[in-house]
């Protein structure tokens, strides 16, 4: 994983890299917290699991409006994430940009993988937690876990200090994502066989 320092820094180059013709379409370019992360394409496992999130939100975005993405990147202040799946319901679609979200969506999914397990876990849930997502799930293959880590929209105002209360679901269980009324999703499908 290469890394560049400094925001404005890490923006430079990607912005350079960009008009260069310079990047390389195996390899994944993010803005986290002020630093340039390149990281490599993901394994069978995980576009396992990307392709079953995928199935489910976008056949309940057929029925119902929204919209859903896999790799499009949030592009808000210094951060430049590119989640593995992101979903924005349909009250809020004419929000979305040509070029990828420049507000929070409703839901994101990260998926981990050896080399960027720690990074989900930790770092890409405070970035998803200070831009505003209301709910960010991990489907962490290590573990065989699903961690949904939501907002409480009861405390929300004020007093709302942003953070995440967050839930454990193993394979025998569903997900009912927020933004998605009437959608569940087995725990089962998100962590394909070994």
């Amino acid at each position: 994983m290469a890394v560049a320092t400094g925001a404005r820094m890490a923006h430079a180059v990607l912005e350079k890299l960009e008009a260069e013709g310079k990047l390389d379409e195996s390899l994944r370019y993010e803005i986290l917290n002020g630093e340039l992360v390149i990281r490599g394409v993901p394994r069978t496992r995980h576009e396992r699991a990307v392709s079953a999130l995928m199935y489910y939100f976008t056949t309940w975005a057929r029925d119902h409006g929204g919209e859903v993405f896999a790799g499009l990147g949030i592009e808000i202040g210094d951060q430049r994430p590119i989640p593995d799946c992101t979903v924005i319901g349909p009250d809020r679609v004419d929000e979305l940009a040509e070029d990828g979200f420049h507000v929070p969506p409703d839901l994101v999914v990260e998926v981990t993988s050896p080399g960027t397990r720690s990074l989900d876990l930790h770092e890409k849930h405070d970035i998803y937690q200070q831009l505003g997502v209301p709910e960010y799930w991990v489907v962490d293959l290590h573990r065989d876990i699903v961690l949904v880590h939501r907002r409480d929209p009861a405390v929300a105002g004020p007093a709302d200090d942003g953070a995440y209360a967050v839930t454990e679901h193993t394979a025998g269980t569903t997900l009912t994502p927020a933004v998605a009324a009437g959608l569940a999703v087995p725990v089962a499908e998100l962590l394909p066989r070994r």
